[in-house]
């Protein structure tokens, strides 16, 4: 495993002559190192030694001669998520503790990844895995509980979790908006809304199709994968602050219908946020293409 710079020559040879280019490409190519002991014990039956594997990722990770690989902190968050999920009991480490290695964990492997390794099935089913457990058991049931209780701490604290494990910025940023205004800050909270607007802006979606999502490219011509995940918290999110937004009422009228009218094209195929959609477009006089 490792980072190495790569050099291009071209030589082409014709009737007349023979002609020389020479030119540099500034890159680098990531060659992948192979971690059986750690699949095999990711892949055992009838489930997982997740305490094993954590301990056994964990020597990997500190080794300097896989600093610069994704792979060892990816396993380390597989085996946290299991212990946090409680799929086994173990006094090492608590379900809370392990929560919060597993999101440091993987963004240390997204950080790390330079060559597509989170795009391999494996670990595309682990991150749909990770994104489900976030958003299905500790944001959506938890999402109307007022501040100050235990359960909206939890919801804030998951929803953190999120927009530091999804590869696209705006999916729960609109949540974290909402958040923002159940705290008291009206400013930040639209503020931050008019912030992922312009973001999402700069997203196009290329219409290819994933098992566990749609590709989309940034503004920097980056490819990313929308989660089937990141459809219900970014549509959770739409919908509380174009609700709340309404509350406010005066112009933020106007950033309601912005919000929904440039967050449709990533929730088009989603029938609720569709009938949610045409209702309030029409509820505010929203203009098309506003």
């Amino acid at each position: 495993m490792g980072n190495y710079s790569i050099e291009l020559e071209v030589e082409t040879d014709t009737l007349t002559d023979e002609e020389t280019f020479y030119g540099e490409f500034s890159d680098f190519i990531t060659v992948r190192s192979l971690f059986p002991e750690l699949a095999a014990l990711y892949a055992q039956k009838p489930k997982p030694s997740y305490m094993k594997l954590v301990e056994k990722a964990s020597e990997y990770v500190v080794k300097p001669k896989y600093a610069t690989d994704p792979t060892p902190n990816l396993f380390l968050a597989k085996g946290m998520l299991g212990l946090a999920k409680r799929l086994e009991t173990t006094p090492k480490i608590d379900a809370e503790t392990a929560m919060s290695e597993c999101i440091s964990s993987y963004v240390a492997a997204k950080e790390l990844d330079l060559n597509g390794v989170l795009f391999d099935d494996e670990h595309q089913r682990f991150i749909i895995e990770l994104e489900s457990y976030l958003f299905d058991d500790n944001i959506k049931e938890f999402s109307d509980f007022d501040p100050g209780t235990d359960a909206y701490d939890n919801f804030s604290e998951y929803v953190d979790y999120y927009s530091e494990v999804s590869s696209i910025p705006f999916a729960s940023t609109i949540l974290q908006g909402y958040i923002m205004l159940k705290d008291g800050s009206s400013p930040a909270a639209i503020a931050a809304w008019k912030g992922e607007i312009a973001t999402m802006k700069g997203f196009k979606i290329t219409g290819k199709e994933t098992t566990y999502g749609f590709k989309v490219k940034d503004a920097e011509n980056l490819e990313a994968i929308f989660s089937t995940v990141d459809v219900q918290i970014l549509k959770m999110g739409v919908m509380k602050a174009v609700d709340e937004l309404i509350k406010l009422k005066g112009e933020n009228g106007l950033l309601a219908c912005e919000l929904l009218t440039v967050s449709e094209p990533f929730l088009v195929n989603d029938r609720e946020f569709e009938s949610y959609y045409l209702n309030r477009m029409k509820e505010l006089n929203c203009k098309t293409g506003n």
